[in-house]
């Protein structure tokens, strides 16, 4: 269980320090309908987007939503995927990727979301 949420940890790290999103940025990648929340269908539509599997979405959700409503608003999003310590190197005052540079990079974050999501579920079914 510890190398799991060590490895978990270093997951989350390795997301932050992408650079292709912003945890504001990705929270309204995920919020399709523009709620302020997001909800399973959307965690599902955007992975399946971009032909990610990630199972088990329906646990993803219970284990991020805090207040139990079924959806993951902004403060839940940002305590689920962002990091315990920042990014070695990070340079908060650096300037966004460009849409291009995103649009190239945009696969290559989502896996490494899903790699976060997939080792919250593993860190706690154990």
């Amino acid at each position: 269980m510890i190398e799991t949420n060590r490895r978990l940890e270093d997951a989350k790290s390795t997301l932050m320090c992408h650079k292709t999103f912003s945890v504001g940025e990705s929270f309204r990648l995920f919020d399709i309908n523009q709620s302020g929340k997001i909800a399973v269908n959307e965690i599902n539509q955007v992975f399946g987007e971009h032909n990610i599997e990630l199972a088990d979405v329906e646990r993803l959700v219970e284990l991020i939503d805090d207040d139990n409503d079924g959806t993951i608003d902004f403060r839940e999003w940002e305590k689920a995927i962002h990091p315990m310590r920042p990014c070695r190197g990070a340079d908060p005052g650096s300037p966004h990727l460009s849409i291009e540079q995103k649009n190239l990079f945009q696969r290559a974050w989502l896996e490494q979301l899903a790699s976060v999501f997939s080792l919250m579920i593993q860190a706690d079914s154990e």
